[in-house]
């Protein structure tokens, strides 16, 4: 999977351009607040039909303009492939081949991205919802249909909750009836995430070791009520687990008594391990760095595994968070990896990059080849 060309217009403070990028490496290189993270944000939405910095779409446009464009050309499987997307204040328009895409499932997976930044960093100690998106994001990325399945879950517990705040004559038949809905697809969800860790924690924990280089096994695990993990190897039998906690719950007056749904994938958690030792209350800085990028590159290579093709990884100021060794150890690692990589960094000298890049200045919104 190749991103060919890309195309900005009115996009944060790019100046209107086309890059036309590197197969391998490609590093931008420039001061602070320059564009850099700008133009990999334009390539994760070219992917993933939305930002990683969690703005709204009017943030994207830049000031005094009305909207903004990204254009991509991509090569997937022998075959390119044209995408677009047009941001207006109120909504994004995806195009894909010059056609109008109706739902994100059927777009989702033509183009792969792999992001890790600095706001990275603290996901092992953030709340479980950051760690549980994480999680999800990692299994669209491999099974676009996902992406249905946890929005018709999310619709159903904000329908099963409101009927829990307002308390209506027939709460009891109601109650029952969205238990039954919350269980199917909570089921469904649950043993994707523990199908896809499966697989997925091996890959991780070899990479640790590999990029880390300390001694201390790192690994993934899976939190959810002991009910559900003793049901997880059938969807039916997690949701009949996953039914009679419910209904236990809201026996004990616990969903009444906080206005919201207890149980369920929506309170499940995913800990990183050190050891065999949640790494919120025991890892070093360093080794919680190390943790985030394993699983992104994990993440790389197990879509490799499972769609044939590399998704692209964009590495934003990685060096500067990481010390020399692990540096190191690092490019050690992606330069045997045959996958189109961006960096960015404002000190080129930490990178240390094969011949196969693409040396790319930023300066006040304009992307330059330099080498």
């Amino acid at each position: 999977m190749i991103l060919e060309h890309i195309e900005t217009a009115n996009f944060r403070n790019l100046i209107p351009q086309m890059i036309e990028p590197h197969s391998r490496f490609n590093l931008l290189a420039g001061d602070n607040a320059q564009g850099k993270t700008n133009f990999l944000e334009a390539i994760y939405l070219i992917a993933c039909l939305r930002s990683f910095k969690g703005c709204r779409s009017r943030e994207m446009i830049q000031f005094g303009e009305t909207k903004a464009t990204v254009k991509a050309l991509i090569k997937t499987g022998g075959a390119h492939r044209e995408l677009g997307i047009q941001i207006s204040e109120r909504e994004k328009q995806a195009f894909c081949d010059g056609k109008i895409v109706r739902s994100a499932a059927s777009y989702l997976g033509v183009f792969n991205a792999v992001l890790f930044s600095p706001d990275d960093l603290q996901l092992p100690r953030r709340s479980p919802s950051e760690r549980r998106k994480l999680l999800d994001r990692a299994i669209l990325t491999i099974w676009p249909a996902y992406l249905t399945l946890a929005r018709d879950y999310q619709k159903t517990l904000r329908s099963r909750n409101r009927i829990l705040r307002q308390r209506p004559a027939k709460m009891k038949e109601l109650l029952e009836v969205y238990d039954q809905q919350l269980a199917e697809f909570g089921a469904k969800i649950v043993a994707s995430r523990v199908r896809y860790l499966r697989v997925f924690g091996d890959v991780f924990s070899k990479i640790f070791e590999q990029i880390s280089q300390a001694g201390v096994k790192g690994t993934l695990q899976y939190m959810t009520k002991p009910s559900l993990r003793e049901a997880e190897d059938s969807v039916q039998e997690l949701a009949h687990a996953l039914g009679r906690e419910l209904a236990q719950a809201r026996a004990k007056g616990q969903d009444f008594s906080r206005y919201e749904t207890p149980i369920g994938p929506h309170t499940d958690d995913l800990d990183f391990l050190l050891d065999g030792r949640s790494a919120q209350r025991c890892g070093s800085q360093g080794q919680v760095r190390a943790l985030i990028l394993a699983f992104r590159l994990a993440q790389i290579l197990d879509t490799y595994e499972k769609l044939g093709s590399h998704a692209v990884l964009l590495l934003d100021d990685v060096s500067s968070e990481l010390d020399s060794l692990r540096n190191n150890y690092l490019f050690s690692f992606i330069s045997q990896v045959p996958c189109q990589t961006f960096l960015s960094t404002t000190r080129p000298e930490l990178i240390p990059l094969s011949q196969e890049h693409f040396y790319f200045s930023v300066d006040k919104g304009k992307i330059t080849r330099l080498a």
